[in-house]
């Protein structure tokens, strides 16, 4: 489907795009998404959107870690807040972002593109207040 469509439009977990569609995916042990294996023979040449809702107690700043296979887009309630073109494997806190929560819902969307190899990606959230995960997806 068309990235603008994927960046833009409202989450929905039951959206298409084509043949393409959102998955529920979880980190393994070392806190890693594993976007190779979830793509298989198709992880080559590829994007992956990760999509997550968190809840916070109130307006709040945020530091947001970061570890990307390879290049990666981060877009907060909408607004993109980081880009990377970096060729890498992925590796915690490669990237340390500093942001603002609002109260209530926020949505984060993370794009990782891929060469080729490994594909995937790091992500973690550190605030003074406790944050409330709602909802994670990928495609």
């Amino acid at each position: 489907g068309s990235p603008v469509g994927w960046e833009k439009a409202t989450f929905d977990p039951k959206q298409r795009f084509g043949p393409v569609s959102w998955r529920l995916l979880s980190r393994d042990a070392r806190g890693y998404f594993d976007l190779a294996a979830l793509h298989g023979s198709k992880a080559n040449s590829s994007a992956t959107y990760l999509y997550w809702e968190i809840d916070s107690p109130r307006e709040q700043p945020v530091e947001i870690l970061l570890g990307s296979d390879d290049g990666a887009r981060l877009w907060l309630n909408g607004q993109a807040i980081f880009r990377t073109q970096a060729t890498r494997a992925a590796a915690p806190e490669q990237d340390r972002l500093k942001a603002v929560l609002r109260k209530g819902k926020n949505t984060l969307l993370l794009k990782v593109a891929n060469g080729d190899g490994p594909h995937g990606a790091y992500l973690s959230l550190i605030a003074d207040e406790e944050l409330r995960l709602l909802r994670p997806a990928a495609r």
